[in-house]
């Protein structure tokens, strides 16, 4: 949906969106403070107006939500990664901005007696590989059977029927036991 046609109530929308009480969006989009509480009530139910509140609140949404290809980058950066990638040869750590890989799960930094001793731990690639591989549909499905008590399976139970007349169950009945199916 596009913006509302009229830049007051577009204003009026984006105070409101923004936390802003409806009669302070009101005045915000410039009207008048005496009427504002009212207008503002009156222009929240508008249909234009709570279309694009809801495509504001949408938007918000989708852009707190990770993608398929945002998860899918995060997956592999852990699957590709190796202590070579955030150490030099001598055990140093690189610098810090590369530590803040998806891939490191953990920097612990203690002093000793030694000295400053630095732990680095990576993420498992084997589990992100195994995730991976059920995002993109690599494993063959499995059938999961249930059984009860008895050892039958649960999906063949017939299903449970309420029925709230005589009559109902007399029918229901005769349908169960195929009579008068021909």
């Amino acid at each position: 949906m596009p913006p509302l046609k009229k830049a007051q109530q577009e204003k009026f929308v984006l105070a409101w969106f923004s936390g802003k009480t409806l009669e302070q969006a009101a005045i915000e989009a410039g009207y008048s403070p005496k009427w504002a509480r009212s207008i503002g009530s009156r222009l929240s139910t508008n249909a234009n107006i709570k279309a694009r509140y809801e495509e504001l609140q949408k938007k918000a949404e989708d852009a707190a939500v990770t993608t398929v290809l945002e998860r899918l980058k995060i997956l592999s950066e852990i699957e590709r990664a190796t202590i070579g990638d955030f150490a030099d040869e001598n055990g140093n750590l690189l610098d810090r901005p590369n530590l803040k890989s998806a891939a490191v799960q953990e920097i612990r930094t203690e002093r000793t007696l030694a000295g400053v001793r630095t732990t680095l731990k990576l993420r498992d690639p084997v589990s992100a590989i195994a995730e991976h591989n059920k995002m993109d549909g690599a494993y063959a499905p499995t059938k999961t059977e249930v059984t009860g008590k008895d050892g039958k399976e649960l999906n063949t139970l017939p299903p449970i029927i309420h029925v709230v007349s005589p009559e109902a169950k007399n029918l229901t009945d005769k349908i169960i036991s195929g009579e008068g199916t021909d």
